[in-house]
């Protein structure tokens, strides 16, 4: 059970990082997950400058969060489900929906429709079928055909993950990373550098 971490302990990682290891070229072997490992995948996405203010500054705080998961564990997945929220506004804002009543996986949809969002956008390699069982159960998304593109299972997939913690399901899971990756690279081809 989560309980507020004591005083003298806030500092040192969540005993939950022991449990994973990354695979280092350097001596061709795996080694246990640093705090550096969690920063640096941090430090790997960014939302572009041409993104309004406020999408940059929530993106800013899921990508803070994401690494504070270091200290606290759940904080992975509240970082992915606060990137989510923000792609669900940068989408509202950049198709002047502001105050439409529309869900996340509709706004996706339009988004494609409208060409704002394409494949090639997307630097997500195709998952493997035990990724894609666990995504199913957390979040029902799994598509019928396992063919479809990415993009044709974003709208479903966005919304399934941002709608299971949305809706009171309390899953911790390891999907930060690829939820502020998804929310990303969605956010940039919404707002792309110009003469980029």
């Amino acid at each position: 059970m989560e309980e507020l971490k004591p005083l003298d302990e806030m500092s040192k990682p969540d005993p939950r990082m022991k449990t994973f290891a990354k695979y280092d070229r350097t001596v061709d072997d795996y080694r246990p997950f640093e705090v550096k490992d969690i920063y640096q995948t941090a430090a790997e996405f960014h939302v572009n400058e041409s993104a309004p203010e406020e999408i940059q500054n929530s993106f800013a705080v899921a990508q803070n969060m994401y690494a504070y998961s270091w200290y606290y564990y759940p904080l992975n997945s509240e970082a992915g489900f606060l990137a989510l929220r923000t792609t669900e506004q940068a989408l509202k804002i950049r198709m002047d929906m502001i105050k439409a009543k529309i869900g996340l996986s509709a706004l996706v949809s339009m988004a494609i429709e409208r060409g704002l969002l394409s494949e090639d956008g997307y630097t997500i390699p195709e998952p493997s079928e035990e990724y894609m069982e666990m995504i199913k159960e957390l979040t029902g998304a799994y598509p019928e055909q396992p063919r479809q593109s990415f993009l044709e299972r974003l709208p479903k997939m966005l919304a399934g993950m941002r709608n299971s913690p949305a809706h009171g399901e309390v899953s911790i899971h390891p999907l930060g990373a690829l939820m502020l990756r998804i929310s990303a690279e969605t956010i940039n081809q919404l707002y792309p550098i110009e003469n980029a």
